[in-house]
């Protein structure tokens, strides 16, 4: 499921007596190595049966959108534009929509190696 999670992620942890893959959402995406803070969050997810949990900088909110607030992303012939799934509403902003199935498998991004645990 996680494409080459051992150069994409930093360790395995446990969620519920499970043990799942932690993917570092900077080194996935080839972001430089930033050290964890008190923002820094887990977010676990589930795609398809397989349970992740992703690293980020910080969870700003969360927020349920609805089917009907949620557009296709933006026509876009760029090597990334599969990575996102819509454009979804909320108040007088908009998310952008992660594709996680593709951001997840993607053999194609690639990452640094240093800093890695």
């Amino acid at each position: 499921m996680v494409a080459d999670a051992g150069r994409r992620g930093r360790s395995l942890g446990g969620e519920r007596g499970r043990v799942v893959p932690v993917v570092d959402a900077r080194l996935r995406f080839g972001m430089p190595v930033r050290a964890y803070d008190e923002r820094t969050c887990l977010i676990v997810v589930q795609v398809d049966e397989h349970m992740v949990a992703l690293v980020v900088d910080r969870v700003n909110d969360v927020a349920e959108i609805p089917d009907s607030m949620i557009e296709p992303p933006p026509r876009s012939r760029s090597k990334t534009s599969h990575y996102i799934s819509g454009m979804g509403k909320v108040k007088d902003t908009v998310k952008i929509l992660l594709n996680l199935p593709e951001v997840l498998s993607d053999p194609a991004l690639t990452v640094q190696e240093e800093g890695l645990v």
